[in-house]
């Protein structure tokens, strides 16, 4: 096996991550093709992308198998990203929403709803944050999440941030934040009965 090279984000490193992402998402679920599922998570990968002013992968035998996505505050420029609507950008693809979508839009709104809602808490109190910060689920316990999350805060240290915050859920692995050193400050139960789906979900920091 080759080693794992780490370096910044590219371009035709867009369709590995969306892949890796669906590994945890399952898009298809609510969606009604496989073409409209990966324009979706194009469209939620962008939304991280453009919130971010740190960007890194992890490369294995020429293929995308990590990916961490963040931000400082100081040295981040793009405020409106903010504001990014993702179903609005979805829509100017061209794609029809269907029914099943527009419920799938109505529980992303939610889940939206409840990190607006956790981070109002806290305002004025963070410096940086993670938007993205995923591996391959047949990489884990290489060592590749924790070389990116230490890189990331390298990056984050030499720009003077001191406390960094999370949104993270059940679907994820919230026990290797807590394993860390990483401390949940909230926690919000989402429903969705038409995706049959029930989870909390975190807002974690870490003063550095």
């Amino acid at each position: 096996m080759s080693d794992v090279v780490y370096r910044e984000l590219l371009e035709e490193d867009i369709q590995d991550i969306c892949a890796i992402i669906d590994q945890t998402w399952d898009m298809n679920k609510y969606t009604e093709d496989q073409k409209t599922a990966e324009s979706l998570l194009e469209v939620y990968f962008t939304s991280y992308m453009i919130r971010s002013n740190f960007e890194e992968v992890a490369v294995l035998d020429g293929k995308v198998v990590g990916v961490i996505l963040g931000r400082n505050e100081s040295t981040f420029t793009d405020k409106d990203s903010e504001h990014y609507d993702i179903m609005g950008a979805f829509r100017k693809k061209g794609f029809p929403i269907t029914e099943k979508e527009n419920i799938a839009s109505k529980y992303i709104s939610r889940i939206d709803d409840a990190d607006r809602q956790m981070l109002s808490k806290h305002v004025g109190e963070f410096d940086a944050e993670l938007n993205l910060f995923i591996v391959d689920g047949e990489c884990r316990g290489m060592g590749i999440g924790k070389k990116l999350f230490a890189d990331f805060i390298r990056f984050l240290k030499y720009n003077g941030a001191k406390n960094l915050y999370l949104f993270t859920d059940d679907f994820c692995n919230v026990e290797f934040y807590v394993h860390i050193g990483y401390k949940m400050r909230e926690k919000i139960e989402v429903h969705s009965k038409e995706f049959d789906e029930k989870g909390y979900f975190y807002l974690f920091s870490k003063e550095f």
